[in-house]
């Protein structure tokens, strides 16, 4: 038997055959890990690639619109605060205007109460 095993390991025809054999059995096994599989694989990162894309253009809308957003806000801000201003000063000058309407009225009951005065006694050297 080991001059039968001598005779073909001696044969160049059965070396060769080995070695396509082993060749052919290593790159089954490869196909078998999915080494063979780039083109799904960058199907699958290119479908990711656009997503991101896609994500990225979405969110860098959103922080648009939300920079919008807060100007708006920002101007309300101001509005509401000249409009309270404003409010505050026509409150002031209400205040005024009660307090010289008071005035006013005072000093018209003196003249109603003087002229009642002088009609009661016939008093008309002033008129």
């Amino acid at each position: 038997m080991y001059e039968k095993i001598k005779g073909w390991i001696s044969n160049n025809r059965f070396l060769v055959g080995m070695g396509v054999g082993a060749v052919l059995f290593l790159a089954y096994l490869f196909s078998r890990a999915g080494i063979h599989d780039n083109g799904k694989r960058v199907g699958d990162t290119g479908t990711k690639l656009n997503q991101a894309i896609g994500n990225q253009q979405e969110i860098s809308a959103g922080i648009t619109d939300s920079k919008g957003t807060a100007d708006a806000i920002g101007s309300s801000i101001e509005r509401s605060q000249t409009a309270n201003k404003s409010a505050a000063e026509a409150v002031d000058r209400a205040g005024s205007l009660v307090e010289e309407a008071g005035r006013i009225t005072a000093e018209n009951l003196e003249i109603l109460a003087t002229v009642r005065a002088r009609g009661s006694a016939g008093d008309r050297s002033q008129d």
